[in-house]
């Protein structure tokens, strides 16, 4: 495994580091179950960066 190229190493894990655009936002995509499922498996199988552009 290659080292990281960014000396903010863990920096998530608290406030964002600055020197970044930072983009955070929410939506309810559905209720229940069978909708939190479906979007786990999404975010699993890399379908939520495939969707976003």
């Amino acid at each position: 495994m290659l080292p990281v190229t960014y000396a903010e190493i863990g920096a998530t894990a608290g406030e964002l580091p600055t020197g970044y655009h930072h983009l955070q936002t929410e939506r309810v995509i559905d209720h229940g179950q069978h909708a939190f499922e479906r979007a786990a498996d999404d975010l699993l199988a890399g379908q939520v960066q495939r969707r976003a552009g």
